[in-house]
């Protein structure tokens, strides 16, 4: 079951101040699944935390460079 399929149990709203320490312990596994969902209920922090995590794919792109079968010359 992906995140997005998820709906929250409880609406928590989280204190701006509390942000990025909520997100540490997201992004270091300390908060199961069905937290996680709830803490993006709060869609101010979801879009903070878009916008500083997950907007950057940059990470999913090999750093190598990959060339398809028989394209080599030898």
């Amino acid at each position: 079951m992906t995140l997005a399929k998820m709906k929250p149990q409880k609406q928590l709203k989280i204190d701006r101040t509390e942000y990025q320490e909520v997100a540490d312990c997201i992004r270091s596994d300390q908060v199961p699944a069905s937290h996680i969902v709830e803490y993006f209920g709060d869609k101010m922090f979801y879009k903070w935390y878009k916008k500083k995590y997950l907007n950057d794919i940059s990470w999913s792109k090999p750093s190598f460079n990959i060339k398809p079968y028989g394209s080599s010359k030898r």
